[in-house]
């Protein structure tokens, strides 16, 4: 009986002992081999990306932690931050900082200096050369309507990792103003612009969204057209203004220079009380044909990017011949078969429209006398029909 007691009272003992295990096991990895304890380790831990700086974060589970250490560079650099179960969220930011990806080891530690085991995160820190790799995003088009005062830009998509892009200008009141443009914004409308005055802009990037800073593609221009043609040219829209009768209802035109082949039917057509730039060539005309007929006008332009437009609007679908607008420098224009060689910039007008904008864009690096204008040649029955013609400048 004595062997059995013995025997139900050591298993008892061995239940016991195992039963008691699971609750210590919550205690685990505060117990080192020698019996001695550390604390905690820090708990959650994230890095998060910056200029010329990171932004640790961490949180505290251990009660008996005073305060975190935070290494890098292969643990021969570091820095201590105060830290408790108190607090919910501890955050520390490590600058200044090489633009590099580093390994951060935490360690928590108590009272008495006992420290936990490393926790490892990994940061990366941008700055310059990621910033001078940032494109800023791309202008479709962009104009100044004159007339309602209102600037609008087109924009193409926004770049991977852009987060808006930041604009400024003068206002009418001579202010600076800022916007920021989402990058769901296709077109963004300036109601306020001082006209002329120039529009600067630079894409803004994150290069991850908890990045605890914004970087910047290097501020430009927004590239905008304003309309300078009354600055510039005379005589640019109907009733365009006319002089001695040559044939019919057309009429010489005024403030143009126009070759002979040019005048020779005539360059304003009255019609219905309409007086609009055309000419035109067909049977019972004085002249039976057309051959690099020119009408311009001769001005001088300062350096910079610029677009000619010419408008139709009418009930009538004209019937072009070859017909071209045409930019080029000097007091002339060149002939059809010169425009490649000689011309700043041409193109021809669509066939058979009632209504068309077209027009041509050109450079100049200095001021230049440059002429604006048309050449065309026409025979059978063929006309031009131009109700409107404005010069652009782009600011």
């Amino acid at each position: 009986m004595k062997k059995v007691a013995y025997i139900v009272l050591m298993a008892g003992v061995i239940w016991g002992i195992s039963s008691c295990k699971k609750p210590d096991s919550v205690y685990e990895e505060f117990l080192v081999p020698n019996g001695m304890t550390y604390p905690g380790k820090a708990l959650n831990v994230k890095a998060y990306s910056g200029k010329g700086q990171v932004r640790i974060s961490w949180q505290i589970g251990d009660p008996n932690v005073v305060k975190t250490r935070i290494f890098w560079n292969n643990f021969t650099k570091s820095v201590e931050v105060a830290s408790n179960s108190e607090m919910d969220i501890i955050s520390h930011i490590i600058e200044p900082l090489d633009e590099n990806t580093y390994s951060f080891s935490l360690r928590t530690y108590d009272a008495d200096g006992n420290f936990s085991i490393p926790v490892e995160v990994i940061g990366t820190v941008y700055g310059d050369m990621y910033e001078r790799s940032l494109v800023n995003r791309s202008v479709r088009n962009a104009n100044y309507d004159e007339d309602e005062g209102l600037l609008i830009i087109e924009w193409i998509g926004s770049n991977i990792d852009e987060i808006g892009v930041n604009l400024t200008y003068t206002n009418i009141g001579g202010n600076q103003r800022e916007l920021t443009v989402e990058n769901s914004d296709e077109v963004t409308i300036i109601s306020d612009l001082k006209a002329g005055e120039p529009v600067f802009y630079q894409s803004m990037f994150k290069p991850d969204p908890a990045s605890i800073d914004v970087f910047y593609a290097p501020q430009t221009k927004v590239p905008y057209f304003g309309n300078i043609t009354d600055q510039v040219l005379k005589n640019t829209k109907k009733p365009f203004n006319r002089g001695a009768l040559v044939h019919g209802d057309y009429y010489e035109i005024l403030d143009w220079q126009v070759n002979p082949a040019g005048a020779a039917n005539g360059n304003v057509r009255l019609s219905n009380g309409n007086a609009t730039f055309s000419t035109w060539n067909g049977e019972g005309f004085p002249a039976s044909s057309i051959v690099n007929g020119k009408m311009f006008q001769t001005v001088v332009l300062e350096a910079g990017s610029y677009r000619l437009v010419a408008v139709h609007e009418g009930a009538h679908a004209p019937v072009y011949g070859n017909m071209f607008l045409v930019a080029a420098k000097g007091s002339d224009l060149p002939n059809r078969n010169n425009l490649i060689a000689m011309a700043l910039a041409f193109d021809t007008f669509p066939p058979s429209a009632t209504v068309f904008t077209r027009y041509i864009e050109f450079g100049i690096n200095e001021e230049e006398t440059v002429s604006l204008g048309f050449v065309a040649s026409f025979s059978g029955n063929a006309m031009c029909w131009i109700t409107k013609v404005e010069l652009w400048k782009q600011f």
